[in-house]
């Protein structure tokens, strides 16, 4: 797992292996994001080359984004060339929904990094103006 500040305002995370995305490996990518937020609305990109994503992961996430939505995370790109993958995204955005978490969330093809950044970047902005 890798993980920067891409620019002011999107992080960009990188998980190649299934162990990457596991919760327990979380908390420094969190304190991250937690870190920038005190500067301004957020949003994260999360290039994904797991097979699949568990509940576990899902259920964290949806906490952290419970908790973090109020102070300005606004966006979460997914890209994955695995379609479990997206359709576990499409699944968290229709979460978030229901629940009334403020997050956009989009999946996003594999080799669409740079679509899914300028996605986030509009999100973020959007909600800046």
């Amino acid at each position: 797992m890798s993980f920067s500040l891409k620019e002011p305002g999107l992080v960009d995370v990188h998980y190649g292996s299934d162990d990457d995305i596991d919760p327990s490996h979380q908390p420094a990518l969190v304190g991250l994001i937690e870190t920038e937020l005190e500067k301004g609305r957020l949003g994260v990109l999360f290039r994904v080359e797991t097979s699949a994503v568990s509940r576990a992961v899902s259920e964290f996430w949806f906490g952290v984004v419970q908790r973090l939505a109020p102070r300005g995370l606004c966006a979460m790109a997914i890209v994955s060339p695995n379609i479990a993958v997206r359709a576990a995204a499409s699944g968290f955005r229709v979460m978030n929904s229901l629940r009334g978490v403020p997050v956009e969330v989009k999946a996003f093809k594999g080799g669409d990094e740079a679509g899914a950044a300028a996605w986030v970047k509009a999100a973020v902005g959007a909600l800046k103006a």
